[in-house]
């Protein structure tokens, strides 16, 4: 429901410029439609997070299927995703992996990095010992 919440007013932007723009006008107002849609496709997909951040990746080397604005916009997924916030993280770890839980000791809240499907944390097991959480 989240992605097609986002994706309704994007659509209808296009469609609204489409209807009102003067036949000759069309090309133009094609190519100033996805100036200014594509960073919100992009804000849209990053707010998704996971799989949509992949989808988004992939899209962004398909030149052939998307115009020149969302491949730019979608390009920066390939080195810049958004971190999740470590107690959603957090909640979500102890509900998949419990054990895990009980011999973390502690956990660096900010990320080392993050990537479409997941991010890696500096961590310490109760014993002491170091560990990167991915």
């Amino acid at each position: 429901a989240r992605f097609w919440c986002g994706c309704a007013p994007i659509g209808a932007t296009y469609a609204v410029a489409m209807l009102r723009a003067r036949r000759e006008d069309r090309e133009e107002t094609l190519k100033a439609l996805h100036q200014r849609c594509a960073p919100r496709a992009l804000a849209l997909v990053s707010a998704l997070g996971g799989g949509y951040i992949k989808i988004g990746q992939v899209l962004a080397n398909r030149a052939d299927v998307l115009p020149e604005p969302y491949v730019r916009a979608l390009g920066t997924l390939h080195d810049s995703v958004p971190q999740r916030p470590w107690p959603a993280m957090a909640r979500r770890l102890a509900a998949e992996a419990p054990a895990l839980c009980g011999v973390l000791g502690e956990v660096e809240p900010v990320a080392l990095g993050a990537a479409s499907t997941g991010q890696a944390h500096l961590a310490k097991l109760k014993n002491g010992t170091r560990v990167v959480l991915k």
